[in-house]
């Protein structure tokens, strides 16, 4: 019997964790296999998952919010043009609340890029999805914050939207804010000065 210890921090602290191999596999009677997802056609290993850098990737489960009409004009393969369906989602890389996907064609089984939204330019220079700088301006105008946007999203089924990218985007809308409100407030100044 072999004990494999397996050591990682969580929230700051160093966790060890001993599984006993063999135990396991008999356990669950699998002996050497390799577990597997199928997608359409396709049969897709895990390792996809497990090469991925980012805590946000991963086959899409759960819904996304979607520009519908943007969406539908990149569901074509960019190599045969022929068209390309949801059901061949290869991997998804999440920036807040849109996604770009990576999805396989059944013609000639290259993998074409789609986003579920559009992108902007901020003033930096840097592109930025439409929906998560709505969603900013959003919840700053209704009063509430990142922790009860998540709250409504999990309760949606739509993946959270990660604290570090919503102040990112709720930097980029507070400038805007900030500049309109001035605006106003010299404009009302003129029109006092003007009575």
């Amino acid at each position: 019997m072999s004990v494999k210890a397996k050591t990682f921090y969580w929230k700051g602290k160093k966790i060890v964790d001993t599984e006993d191999k063999a135990e396991k596999q008999q356990d669950s009677g699998l002996k050497n296999s390799s577990p597997t997802r199928t997608i359409g056609d396709e049969v897709m290993s895990e390792k996809l998952q497990e090469n991925s850098t980012s805590l946000d990737t991963g086959v899409m489960e759960g819904r996304r919010i979607v520009h519908m009409k943007f969406l539908g004009q990149q569901m074509f393969c960019y190599a045969c043009k022929s068209i390309l369906s949801l059901a061949d989602v290869m991997d998804e890389v999440r920036s807040g609340l849109a996604s770009i996907i990576l999805i396989k064609c059944r013609c000639c089984g290259r993998a074409t890029r789609v986003q579920t939204d559009k992108e902007h330019k901020d003033l930096s220079g840097r592109y930025h999805f439409d929906c998560n700088t709505k969603v900013a301006l959003g919840t700053i105008n209704g009063g509430i914050g990142n922790r009860h946007l998540n709250k409504v999203l999990t309760a949606l089924d739509i993946p959270e939207m990660h604290w570090n990218t919503y102040r990112t985007h709720e930097k980029e809308v507070s400038r805007g804010l900030e500049q309109s409100a001035e605006e106003s407030c010299i404009a009302a100044a003129y029109e006092d000065a003007d009575y």
